[in-house]
């Protein structure tokens, strides 16, 4: 059988998931400062949310990395969606949200 999680596991993960909903959406205030939209000042704003991060004590740099890593994947996400929107892979026979679906993935 196995072991029923304790409290504190639960609070860690949603402490966990609080922070890669919070570098997410850095990332995605970053995109949005970027082509298509083009908001000027957002890039600054995006970096609120991550300054932000880095004052909460983290335990090891690994939790930094993962954080870092989230953001930059919520950015490139939506970087990879207005692109193969404006040059789509149509002619390849490529259908462009699941290649951009996928590289997300990976």
């Amino acid at each position: 059988m196995l072991p029923r999680p304790s409290f504190i596991c639960i609070v860690r993960l949603l402490h966990v998931a609080f922070f890669a909903a919070y570098a997410a959406t850095s990332g995605l205030f970053l995109a949005a400062a970027f082509a298509p939209k083009l908001l000027p000042g957002m890039e600054f704003v995006a970096l609120v949310p991550f300054f932000s991060l880095l004052l909460v004590p983290i335990r090891n740099n690994r939790h930094l990395f993962l954080l870092g890593w989230v953001a930059g994947t919520a950015a490139f996400t939506f970087y990879l969606w207005w692109f193969f929107d404006f040059l789509p892979l149509d002619w390849a026979g490529i259908e462009t949200y699941t290649f951009v679906l996928g590289a997300a993935v990976l």
